[in-house]
């Protein structure tokens, strides 16, 4: 049970309370990099997207000088 509340901080991101016993339970996690992955699919996805709307701004709005 004192593995629980690590796992779930490391899970969601958040910091683990600095009176938390226990670490992750790594073994139990399908991917231990699960969390670092999809961070990085999302900063990918949010640049795609970024990149996505410059473009249509461009499409859409005329800007003179």
């Amino acid at each position: 049970l004192t593995d629980i509340v690590p796992t779930v901080c490391y899970l969601t991101g958040l910091p683990v309370p600095r009176d938390a016993e226990g670490a992750v339970i790594y073994q139990a996690l399908e991917n231990p990099n699960h969390p670092q992955a999809e961070i990085a699919l999302l900063r990918k996805n949010l640049a795609r997207l970024e990149r996505a709307a410059e473009s249509e701004k461009m499409l859409t709005h005329r800007y003179e000088h």
